[in-house]
């Protein structure tokens, strides 16, 4: 994971607060 997905997922979280699972997901989906 580069520091570009990092920043976008950091940015994910704040909106959208989530554990470790859904956070996976959204990682599959991109």
């Amino acid at each position: 994971m580069d520091d570009t997905d990092k920043r976008l997922l950091n940015l994910i979280q704040e909106d959208f607060p989530i554990t470790a699972a859904p956070f996976a997901e959204v990682g599959d989906r991109l």
